[in-house]
């Protein structure tokens, strides 16, 4: 026994011995600074705020707690945390109780039976046995193997935790994109409701005057065309607001028309910023959750470069069990005499696997080099959506202003051209024309603003910031079901 536990101990202090494979190092890129002019002042997390805006502020909160995309992104998360659990548990030894009863009756026919001992006595035909004890099992980790293992399923929380961030940036980003678009889609339908309107009031006056002979029917149709071209293009913008508003209530985690009466009352576009808080270049690197999962994603590949090397090693083993056995008699099971042990340990040498061993290492490191690969990429690529969602900012800002001062110029236009065919001066025609310019650009001015706000979300979006306050929400909701089932 005691030399038994002497080799148990050894292998035991054996197990740190080594641990293969390599060593993971995050990986380290150098950056310049933005390539256009930026704002380097530390970037706005609660970023939707900045809109000013109650009801997408209560949306967006809404996403936080209800999004499914979100909670299935929780469930992915909390099952990584368990295999995690699975994995530190393999450090540990297994060990299980078992006990029994067993009643038995000998054949006198049978095989090995002796009848003439059972009927003189001096053997039992009858007999029970009582058994107690437990097993216990472990596997050694000499060679690092298993700790790889645990690092990997570190990682994977890792992954899970920074795709549920991804999700999240994602979500808040869809939410605020559809809500701009709703409002600037009920914007566009004001102003061509407003047009309407007043073309109908325009043609009313054309038929008089008709009617009385001071104009001519060809102004009358070109009254009721330029009317009727206004009205067709008000079916698809309601079309447009319905859907925007249908994909923010699966968003908010509803059936669609849930919000309807919310989003109902439209409310203007709120005036887009002429500078935005960017950051460093380099805290985007540490900020974007598509970065976070790339690295913690390298990070595992390299951990399981090490479980497939030491598969090429002997692997050891400790099995042993103890308790106690008695015949007949249940008093006498826990007795000094009727206690057994059994100490085993075994080793397991890959000898032949018809090299499948080492292509498993060099399938790893395989894995490992495109997974290096990928974060370089994601990180080249997060680079370029902030500049180009940068640009685009700026550059639709010039274009609303430009629209701006065009529908001043239009607006102008059309009282001109109204007093003078008033006064005679020129064709009714060239009336309609100046209405017809002014509605285009008026409604090219709101879908600029809409393309504008879109760009700035894309914008905030690439610069990663927004899922600390939705964790931080989610947090806050948790302690509060918590406490509530605790009350």
């Amino acid at each position: 026994m005691k030399k038994s536990i002497a080799v148990a101990a050894s292998i035991c202090f054996m197990i740190s011995a080594c641990v293969v494979g390599p060593d993971y190092k995050k990986p380290t890129l150098e950056v310049e600074g933005w390539i256009h002019a930026a704002n380097e002042e530390p970037v706005d997390l609660a970023w939707w705020t900045l809109f000013e805006d109650p009801i997408l502020n209560g949306l967006v909160e809404e996403v936080a707690s209800s999004n499914l995309d979100i909670q299935m992104a929780q469930s992915r998360l909390r099952e990584a945390r368990a295999l995690q659990g699975i994995a530190k548990a393999s450090r540990y030894p297994v060990i299980s109780g078992n006990g029994g009863f067993t009643d038995q009756q000998q054949s006198l026919n049978g095989p090995g039976a002796a009848p003439a001992l059972i009927e003189s006595g001096q053997a039992d035909r009858r007999s029970s046995l009582y058994e107690a004890g437990f097993d216990v099992a472990w596997e050694l980790d000499l060679f690092g193997g298993k700790r790889r293992a645990r690092e990997a399923a570190a990682a994977r929380v890792g992954v899970a935790v920074a795709g549920k961030r991804d999700v999240a940036i994602t979500m808040i980003g869809e939410l605020a994109r559809n809500y701009i678009e709703l409002r600037g889609n009920q914007k566009r339908l004001r102003l061509l409701s407003k047009h309407v309107e007043t073309q109908e009031e325009t043609l009313r006056l054309i038929r008089q005057k008709v009617k009385f002979g001071l104009a001519r029917e060809v102004d009358e149709t070109r009254a009721k065309a330029q009317l009727e071209h206004t009205r067709a293009q008000l079916p698809n913008l309601e079309a447009a607001i319905s859907s925007a508003s249908y994909r923010i209530d699966i968003l908010t985690g509803r059936q669609p028309g849930a919000l309807y009466q919310t989003l109902a009352t439209s409310i203007p576009l709120p005036a887009p910023p002429e500078v935005v808080p960017m950051g460093l270049k380099s805290d985007l690197l540490r900020r974007r959750p598509d970065i976070q999962q790339a690295e913690r994603e390298l990070a595992e590949s390299t951990a399981n470069i090490g479980v497939k090397v030491a598969e090429l090693y002997p692997s050891f083993s400790l099995t042993g069990s103890a308790g106690y056995q008695a015949v007949n008699s249940l008093g006498d099971l826990f007795k000094g005499a009727s206690g057994l042990w059994l100490l085993r340990p075994s080793i397991d040498m890959p000898i032949f696997a018809g090299g499948r061993l080492r292509a498993d290492v060099e399938a790893a490191e395989a894995r490992e080099r495109h997974a290096a690969l990928s974060y370089e990429r994601t990180v080249l690529n997060a680079l370029r959506e902030t500049e180009s969602a940068l640009v685009s900012y700026a550059k639709e800002q010039e274009t609303r202003i430009a629209y701006m001062e065009s529908v001043q110029a239009s607006s102008r236009s059309v009282e001109l051209t109204s007093r003078l065919y008033r006064q005679g001066l020129i064709d009714f025609f060239e009336v309609l024309s100046a209405q017809q310019s002014l509605l285009t650009v008026q409604d090219q001015l709101a879908q600029s603003e809409t393309r504008a706000l879109s760009h700035l979300i894309a914008l905030y979006k690439s610069l990663g910031g927004g899922w600390e306050v939705i964790e931080e929400s989610m947090h806050i909701n948790q302690n509060k079901e918590i406490k509530d089932e605790e009350s």
